[in-house]
């Protein structure tokens, strides 16, 4: 029996590796649980692999819960229904999908923060007695802070938008302002009628 050792990197962090060994009998979802380990985060957030070609070009998505792809189907054709779902990692055999000794795919982790993890086959090993696989082997690098909201995801036009709505408030009050100084006069221009009223009568 033999097993696949893959190395994962991650986007943008070009210190970190992994290298993780799994037998081409065992399951997307075994790979995945095996690359959070890795990087030590809890498995609690929806994921996918997708098969990617030579340019790491996306493919084929495997995932984690059951989706349907975006695509518009006739209700009665029961054969196109089943062509959009997306099928899962339980049920996906690694042997399956590899078909190239640089088997390319890509793993991405919590849709909110969007880690991206890219992995390639390296090697086919035979497999070691007593070991329990999957097993990472090789780890360097760790996973860097996300917020859930990065920064770099609010579209300028945001900030020039307040920046402007900011500018008008601010003349808004200060016509605000001019239009009281106003009133104040007349206020006491009245006043002074009326105080003046009972020496005339």
């Amino acid at each position: 029996m033999h097993v696949y050792k893959f190395k994962v990197i991650l986007e943008d962090v070009d210190d970190f590796i992994r290298e993780i060994e799994i037998m081409p009998n065992q399951t997307f979802e075994d790979f995945h649980f095996a690359i959070l380990k890795s990087v030590g985060i809890e498995p609690t957030e929806l994921a996918s692999f997708f098969i990617c070609d030579s340019v790491w070009k996306k493919k084929k998505e495997i995932t984690l819960t059951k989706m349907h792809e975006d695509s518009i189907a006739d209700e009665d054709d029961e054969d196109e229904k089943k062509a959009q779902i997306i099928p899962l990692m339980s049920e996906c055999v690694l042997l399956d999908y590899i078909d190239d000794p640089h088997k390319r795919m890509m793993y991405i982790y919590d849709y909110l923060n969007y880690w991206t993890f890219f992995i390639e086959l390296s090697k086919i090993l035979p497999a070691e007695k007593k070991v329990q696989y999957p097993r990472c082997v090789k780890s360097m690098g760790e996973m860097p802070k996300k917020t859930n909201v990065p920064t770099a995801f609010i579209p300028n036009e945001f900030s020039e938008e307040f920046s402007s709505e900011e500018v008008d408030l601010k003349e808004d009050l200060e016509d605000i302002d001019e239009i009281s100084d106003g009133l104040d006069g007349i206020e006491t221009d009245a006043t002074e009628e009326v105080s003046d009223s009972p020496d005339e009568i």
